[in-house]
């Protein structure tokens, strides 16, 4: 069906110019729509699509639903492995430590045999001394 341009445009450009406009129109307008049954064809592929799409939403969050468990699973797991981490390390503090202070308690009584060792020199010396003073 030809478009045809109102009255007053007919009447202001004349019927020749109204004309090729009118025919212009309609082979723009041609050119570049779309018909009913390709409209309706493209409408029901994006109903498709649109399926596709709400069924690849619904993978998409079960797959992230799996990633969330995973993930609580493994810092569960790190969790664990911490504890136990800091546990090892608590007991081998405390036996560096014991062992520490074991060396320590028996560097202190070599110190205190050495010490006593030299006072006894010591007196022996101040007494040889005393002794060669007398003499």
């Amino acid at each position: 069906m030809p478009t045809s341009l109102p009255e007053s445009v007919r009447e202001t450009w004349g019927e020749p110019a109204a004309d090729d406009c009118a025919r212009w129109l309609d082979e723009y307008v041609q050119d570049r729509a779309v018909t009913r049954d390709e409209y309706r064809e493209i409408l029901s592929r994006l109903d498709v699509l649109e399926n596709e799409v709400a069924g690849i939403n619904e993978r998409l969050d079960r797959m992230e639903q799996r990633f969330e468990d995973r993930f609580g699973q493994i810092e569960e797991r790190f969790n664990h492995l911490e504890e136990r981490f800091e546990d090892r390390l608590s007991n081998m503090e405390k036996r560096f430590e014991d062992r520490f202070n074991k060396l320590e308690e028996h560097l202190d009584g070599q110190f205190d045999q050495i010490e006593n060792r030299f006072n006894q020199m010591d007196e022996r010396i101040d007494r040889m001394h005393e002794q060669m003073r007398v003499m």
